[in-house]
């Protein structure tokens, strides 16, 4: 029904009656509220119809009238008695932001959007055309207009705090903090008991690394503001980025007992998984699955799964989660991540490609698909990957470290050297950077220098078993066979199909004269390869050790096999079995 049809339908003595009575257009008005808030809106639209045709000319009319329709889902006669009101009063807003919401609900952009910089820069102390004028620049991500629009509706109205609060909300969209705490605590100036604008200061200083000052702000809010959840969840992040994982837990947790919600469950499950508590933090994301099945839930799941190395099970739901929402590239990234660890390349690729197309400041995606590239041979592909990473970032460790591998591979030990070295100038804690670096010395015979770096990565703490094995060849090949046996030891402890790990123990053991730790070192050793070079030489010195030269002599003739065949092959041994060569041949000859 057109706005004029139901106007026509209307009641002439209804409205002949309520004009012999006297009454007002704001008394009829005031009456015609009261239905509305009585949920009576079918008496409401009619009695608005009375008004207008009393009152033809009164714009606040259309504009209740068009709110009343919108509440019976006449939304094409609710436009049209807005825009009927905006016409009878040009200086009033409410009509301009009304409509202008309603392009804004269908994404009808250009629209709503002179209807709602009307409406804000007309009276921008009107809250609601501010918040939708603000999601309208957020839905089509426009930060550097929404600034400039904000700018202006704050030198028209410099009092107000909320718009300042606005502002910095959106410099810290566009990552300008220097600006965002600018216009915060020129809003905190003017409303010092604001929650919001301190909430909004607290995240500029944990974006800007203040973390100390971000906790002290957000302390203070939890001390006087304890019922409010926002406070407790901002705190839990801060207490995460400053090492303090017990205190997160109870931030989340008392986020928690305020609301039950998708949002605060999430927060406990990030806390739980931070902590190595898995299980718990799988059981809090199911919770909040339970009260919505989202892209967001599925994929800290998937991430919780993937920290505690369940790789199908991350799978499962990271598909999920990418499956909801294609466009969500924290949920393709952790997918890719899943993908690498399970040596599936190929898919791998596909999803860190798409991950870094939806963020273009993803560097981290980009150089995965580097990496994935060098995994299935693309060589020349990496190489180029990790040199536009590098053309933008020079000091992206990872793409460093990336190149690296390229230069090795391609037989370029010097470069790919020089490149571990400049990752240590700027991490000198990187492991990769360490254990190549380590490695390429080794190789090129600066055992002592290998060594040095090996050690350096094994001293760290808790690392991979290929860290430990190459410690212990690195020890091993300057005689440190304490050294190496400890080494050795740790990396089958971690990983016991190490075939090197566990031959290397097996020789550490023997020549520290361990006989029968080596003996049952070098059973196990034998379980994973019967034939390695360094594992036959520990059992000949076993064997030598034991008075068996029968045994011996078989442990070196097939030791001597492996070296002509690989010789033949022109394969060059590795440090370890090259050392095991080496000690077969003298051990032949009667040293010991």
């Amino acid at each position: 029904m057109k706005l004029r049809g139901a106007i026509g339908v209307l009641c002439a003595a209804a409205a002949l009656a309520a004009a012999a009575a006297g009454e007002t257009a704001d008394e009829m008005l005031a009456r015609a509220g009261r239905l509305e808030q009585e949920g009576k809106v079918a008496e409401a639209v009619q009695l608005y119809g009375e008004i207008i045709a009393q009152f033809p000319d009164n714009a606040r009319a259309y504009n209740n009238f068009g709110g009343v329709l919108l509440r019976a889902d006449k939304v094409a006669e609710a436009k049209e008695a807005f825009a009927k009101a905006a016409a009878l009063d040009p200086n009033y807003d409410t009509p301009l932001n009304n409509l202008g919401y309603l392009y804004l609900v269908e994404r009808d952009f250009e629209k709503a959007t002179p209807l709602l910089v009307k409406a804000a820069e007309m009276n921008p102390n009107n809250t609601s055309a501010l918040n939708n004028l603000r999601a309208l620049y957020i839905v089509q991500n426009r930060y550097t207009d929404a600034a400039a629009e904000w700018e202006k509706l704050s030198r028209a109205a410099p009092e107000n705090a909320r718009i300042k609060q606005d502002l910095a909300g959106i410099y810290l969209e566009l990552n300008d903090f220097a600006a965002a705490e600018k216009w915060a605590k020129a809003g905190l100036a003017l409303d010092a008991e604001s929650v919001d604008i301190r909430l909004t200061l607290a995240f500029i200083y944990e974006a800007t690394g203040r973390l100390e000052d971000a906790e002290k702000l957000l302390a203070g809010l939890a001390r006087n503001h304890a019922d409010m959840v926002d406070v407790q969840l901002a705190l839990r992040q801060v207490y995460l980025k400053r090492g303090k994982p017990d205190l997160a837990l109870e931030a989340a947790r008392a986020a928690v007992a305020l609301e039950r919600s998708p949002d605060t469950l999430l927060g406990l499950a990030g806390v739980y998984f931070e902590l190595g508590q898995y299980d718990d933090g799988v059981a809090a994301c199911d919770q909040a699955l339970a009260l919505r099945d989202d892209a967001v839930a599925h994929n800290l799941k998937g991430r919780g799964l993937y920290l505690a190395g369940r790789w199908d099970e991350a799978e499962a739901e990271l598909s999920k989660a990418v499956a909801r929402e294609g466009d969500f590239a924290d949920a393709q990234r952790n997918l890719a991540d899943v993908y690498y660890q399970k040596w599936m390349f190929e898919l791998a690729l596909e999803h860190y490609t798409r991950a870094a197309e939806l963020d273009a400041e993803d560097e981290y995606s980009r150089v995965m698909a580097g990496y994935c590239r060098y995994q299935t041979g693309d060589v020349a592909g990496a190489a180029d990957v990790f040199q536009k990473v590098l053309a933008a970032s020079p000091d992206n460790v990872k793409a460093l470290n990336g190149l690296a591998a390229v230069k090795r591979s391609q037989g370029d030990a010097p470069a790919a050297l020089e490149l571990c070295r400049k990752v240590l100038e700027v991490a000198p804690k990187n492991a990769e950077a360490l254990n190549t670096a380590g490695v390429i010395l080794g190789e090129q015979g600066d055992y002592e220098n290998s060594y040095l770096y090996l050690k350096r990565l094994a001293d760290m703490g808790p690392g991979p078993a290929y860290a430990y094995a190459n410690f212990g060849v690195a020890a091993a090949r300057t005689n440190r066979w304490a050294e190496a046996g400890d080494a050795f030891a740790q990396a089958v402890a971690k990983d016991p199909t190490d075939a090197q790990a566990n031959a290397g123990l097996g020789l550490a053991e023997a020549k520290l004269g361990k006989w029968t730790e080596a003996e049952q070192a070098l059973a196990a050793s034998d379980k994973v390869n019967a034939e390695s070079p360094a594992a036959l030489y520990a059992w000949a010195l076993v064997a030598d050790a034991r008075g068996d030269a029968a045994a011996r002599d078989g442990y070196l003739a097939r030791l001597e096999a492996h070296r002509l065949d690989w010789e033949k092959a022109d394969v060059k041994p590795d440090i370890l079995n090259a050392l095991a060569f080496e000690g077969g041949r003298k051990l032949a000859a009667g040293e010991k």
